[in-house]
């Protein structure tokens, strides 16, 4: 009984010494849109990878992303910020929100935060309605001042 305990304390230690640290992902969006397609790939617009500190845990991040067959490409578009973000771009050969989302789980991705606003990644509805919300406001906007141009040209 002795061993056991020994042994699942040294595999629990093991495990969270080696384990991914949850991170977060933060997205600027005016329009709302959280993919841009071009061909068969979709880029996201640029995130922040918000979590890891050293160098060791952004080398696993993208190692681990890069391994992912449903990632066409990601890269690091800057060194660590002062508060140890940094800046990267991510694109994906589909946009299945399953897959996705699932993805981002694989790489413990604890919340996306779009425009300051943070959403689990285990509620996409909630998510995907404050996107909607956004690209509504972003057509009444167009609306507007396409409604102001053509009132000053007449």
């Amino acid at each position: 009984m002795k061993k056991l305990a020994v042994i699942l304390f040294v595999f629990v230690a093991f495990s969270m010494t080696y384990a991914q640290k949850s991170i977060d992902l933060s997205i600027k969006t005016t329009d709302g849109n959280l993919f841009k397609k071009d061909a068969d790939i979709y880029t996201m617009p640029t995130i922040k990878i918000i979590g890891l500190s050293t160098d060791a845990e952004y080398n696993k991040l993208e190692k681990q992303i890069k391994g992912n067959d449903y990632v066409a490409k990601f890269q690091y578009l800057d060194n660590a910020e002062q508060d140890g973000a940094r800046k990267a771009l991510l694109c994906f050969k589909g946009n299945d929100e399953k897959t996705i989302v699932d993805f981002f789980k694989s790489i413990s991705v604890n919340n996306i935060i779009i425009n300051d606003k943070s959403f689990s990644v285990n509620n996409i509805d909630e998510l995907k309605a404050y996107v909607k919300d956004i690209k509504v406001k972003n057509k009444e906007r167009s609306a507007n001042v396409k409604k102001r141009v053509s009132d000053a040209n007449e």
